[in-house]
């Protein structure tokens, strides 16, 4: 089946001239790409008062990818794998880069702390050569998120508190998409001051400045759960699991959310779990897996695939910030964190059972055979030996 998904994914990437649905009938003005038209109420920022830990959490997020790139304090990419070293490098060459978004193809979109968005792509040009280079698609952009499967992909990013479709080259449509975010049960329509958005699958979910979450969901299944309390939220994820044999078929199905004070919300499958933990500082979810954090920094985990991950997972310290997520064409589910001295954490989950090593990132402790290679904004690059970071020179190529 995973063989299966992965031609899919190929073939979607070879035709991605293939006709897309925009928000409306009305296709991409791409001479106004990511442009800033008068879009009504602006944004004026996240009025719900959060808890200082929630914050630092969410600040501290943007160095996550959720799957095998990190951004560290400096500024330079770090990169699980070989055959990740030319996105990593191309990211680097952006200036003040604010979060990597990993997309559910081979590309990612890159968010800069001034607000631009890029979309990178990622293959081998005619001559057989790898290749990584980024397209700014975007400006005034102050979230953006990619569907996390391969089949029709597309995203939505804010400029100014409205949505915007980006299409699977990375066009990014002018007209507002808020008409396609609804809240639940109300049915009230997303207004003009967008400030949070996550996804699972092609399900996406976003707050507006008041904590009132809205949602683009693909599944029935979803009226069946109580919304109630999902109120002043400043956090709130989705975790959507499909059975492995039959994947129109939902297996689990759980809704979260953190309001400003710590308190957690949710609903869904394992939303007993959740609501047993207490108050978190940040919780992420996706496919699978859940994993939260307390305010002192202990991590708490369900989902699926929780019993792969526990032991390892409940073993990191002083967590500032998580993220789970997948890695296209490899590890299917990944979990990374980052801790309060700056070492990054990371586990993967391949197939049903399989479980990569953790390793401590930025520490350098147990360099897997994965390789980890950084890439910093001065062009330098760097690779591990004996858990140190080594420069690569011509003579090592």
């Amino acid at each position: 089946m995973k063989t299966f998904y992965r031609i899919i994914a190929l073939m979607l990437s070879v035709f991605t001239l293939l006709a897309l649905v925009a928000c409306s009938s009305t296709p991409p003005d791409t001479s106004e790409v990511g442009g800033n038209g008068d879009n009504g109420n602006k944004n004026n920022g996240n009025t719900v008062q959060s808890s200082a830990a929630i914050k630092a959490a969410m600040e501290a997020n943007d160095r996550l990818s959720g799957t095998n790139y990190f951004l560290a304090a400096d500024g330079s990419i770090l990169a699980i794998g070989a055959d990740d070293k030319n996105c990593a490098r191309a990211y680097a060459q952006l200036a003040n880069v604010k979060k990597i978004i990993k997309g559910a193809d081979w590309g990612s979109l890159v968010l800069t702390k001034s607000g631009e968005l890029y979309r990178n792509s990622s293959g081998l040009d005619f001559s057989g050569e790898p290749y990584s280079e980024n397209k700014k698609v975007a400006e005034n952009v102050t979230d953006a998120r990619f569907c996390s499967n391969n089949v029709n992909i597309s995203g939505y990013c804010i400029i100014d508190g409205v949505m915007h479709k980006i299409t699977t080259g990375g066009e990014v449509f002018n007209a507002s998409c808020n008409q396609e975010f609804k809240n639940y049960p109300s049915g009230d329509v997303l207004p003009d001051d967008a400030v949070f958005i996550e996804v699972d699958k092609h399900d996406f979910i976003v707050l507006d400045s008041k904590g009132k979450f809205y949602a683009n969901w693909t599944s029935e299944e979803y009226n069946s759960l109580d919304f109630t309390g999902f109120e002043d939220l400043a956090i709130v994820d989705i975790a959507k699991r499909m059975e492995v044999m039959n994947p129109t078929v939902v297996k689990s199905l759980t809704v979260a959310g953190i309001k400003g004070d710590g308190t957690v919300v949710a609903t869904g499958t394992y939303a007993s779990d959740i609501l047993s933990w207490g108050k978190l500082a940040d919780i992420a979810m996706g496919d699978g897996l859940i994993i939260g954090f307390t305010e002192d920094g202990k991590i708490k985990v369900t989902g699926d695939f929780a019993e792969q991950v526990r032991e390892t997972v409940e073993g990191w310290t002083n967590i500032i910030a998580v993220e789970v997520g997948y890695i296209p064409g490899g590890i299917d589910h990944v979990v990374t964190a980052l801790d309060s001295s700056g070492v990054f954490h990371y586990i993967g989950v391949e197939g049903e059972n399989d479980t990569a090593p953790s390793t401590g990132f930025g520490s350098l402790n147990g360099a897997s055979k994965y390789g980890w290679y950084k890439f910093t904004p001065d062009g330098k690059e760097y690779y591990i030996e004996e858990g140190n970071w080594v420069e690569q020179t011509e003579d090592d190529e």
